[in-house]
């Protein structure tokens, strides 16, 4: 079962954007995502660079099951 959660947190006085998103099923997830990313936060797997460089050729992220990261958007 494929079970993912984004949360996207925008603050009102810079326009800054962040995505949270957590994997919490048993298979992998493919999220699309609409902005272009400034930078990968934080991956409890420890695969900024790896999602980092995915996003920017594909414009989507693919979570492992138990992933969980958090993107900036430019």
């Amino acid at each position: 079962m494929i079970f993912c959660i984004a949360y996207l947190r925008i603050n009102k006085e810079s326009g800054q954007k962040i995505l949270v998103i957590g994997n919490y099923g048993k298979e992998s997830c493919e999220i699309l995502l609409e902005d272009k990313i400034k930078a990968v936060l934080l991956s409890n797997l420890g695969k900024e660079i790896q999602i980092s460089n995915e996003t920017a050729a594909t414009q989507k992220v693919t979570l492992e099951s138990c992933e969980s990261v958090v993107i900036e958007f430019e």
